[in-house]
């Protein structure tokens, strides 16, 4: 019964460890995808200045 319990704790750590390293990439993409949208922003509002003239 020990033997099955920790096996179950072990399995929990891996499913907990891949949980947190998920969330963590998805926390730097999200970031990233911030940082694009900020750039592509600024390109926009580059090209609108550019067509205006």
């Amino acid at each position: 019964m020990l033997d099955r319990d920790l096996s179950r704790l072990k399995h929990n750590r891996t499913n907990f460890d891949n949980y947190i390293a998920g969330y963590k990439q998805y926390k730097e993409a999200k970031k990233a995808e911030q940082e694009v949208s900020k750039d592509l922003s600024k390109v926009n509002a580059e090209l609108n200045k550019l067509s205006k003239e």
